[in-house]
């Protein structure tokens, strides 16, 4: 099945947005990975993959690591945008739809936060947990206490 002009006129702005989201992670790599397939890596690993027209299948989805109970509850929960990827949906990974009319951009900025959390290692979650943090006030400094005598006796002359 080809893709629709309607699909192709949408697709450039939805990268644009997939990819605003995508700047949000720290240490995030694209990398082609076939006709027309983004790959998206931490550390080399990757979390997610935009696909386009995968062997034919007329969409431009979004492919993210997520676990089983997530993909089950997902397909289940919106079947018209969420479905099994071939391949690596046996792993868990879920598929999301990126070509309709109404993408669920909250659902994937966070299957792309865990996705990434799931492959960045405990290092750089912990760098994006404090990059995502509030900011916090400057702790309160002790009251200065008075000077005090140095306890050594001093040397009479």
């Amino acid at each position: 099945m080809a893709l629709t002009p309607a699909q192709l006129s949408t697709a450039e702005p939805r990268l644009a947005r997939l990819r605003a989201l995508l700047r949000g992670l720290p240490d995030v790599d694209v990398d082609p990975a076939g006709h027309g397939h983004l790959a998206f890596r931490v550390g080399g690993k990757a979390f997610a993959y935009r696909a386009w027209d995968h062997h034919g299948d007329g969409r431009i989805a979004l492919w993210v690591k997520s676990t089983r109970a997530e993909q089950a509850r997902l397909v289940r929960d919106d079947p018209v945008h969420g479905f099994v990827p071939a391949y690596v949906g046996a792993q868990g990974w879920v598929g999301v739809r990126l070509d309709l009319d109404d993408v669920p951009w909250d659902l994937v900025a966070g299957l792309l936060r865990a996705g990434w959390l799931a492959q960045a290692g405990k290092t750089r979650a912990a760098r994006l947990a404090d990059v995502n943090a509030a900011p916090r006030p400057p702790e309160p400094r002790p009251p200065a206490s008075p000077a005090r005598r140095s306890r050594t006796p001093r040397r009479r002359r």
